[in-house]
């Protein structure tokens, strides 16, 4: 007597490691585009209080007649750079950043 095995291959809807791989990478992408544009505008926004605050406690001249404050204009200047920067990265990075969390 012969004993037939009937094998057939169910097929699961778990996702292969591959897959669980790039999902987790467009995870960190998609974490990434919505928390640099944010940090980006707490962290210019922190430096120019601490900037004010600077120049209100030493009282130095923003004229620039002094080095210290050509230096501070400089990062003023730069920190505002990064303030632009960052709410730009808000109307175009946080779409994306949703875009990559919900992709599988």
């Amino acid at each position: 007597m012969e004993q037939e095995t009937n094998t057939t291959t169910v097929q699961t809807n778990e996702p292969s490691d591959i897959e669980l791989m790039m999902m987790k990478k467009n995870k960190k992408i998609g974490m990434f585009f919505l928390i640099a544009p944010i940090m980006g505008i707490i962290v210019s926004v922190a430096v120019f209080v601490l900037m004010g605050f600077i120049k209100a406690i030493f009282d130095i001249p923003s004229d620039g007649s002094s080095i210290l404050a050509i230096a501070m204009n400089i990062i003023n200047f730069l920190f505002g750079l990064l303030g632009i920067v960052s709410v730009l990265g808000c109307i175009v990075g946080l779409p994306i950043g949703i875009y990559f969390l919900v992709k599988k």
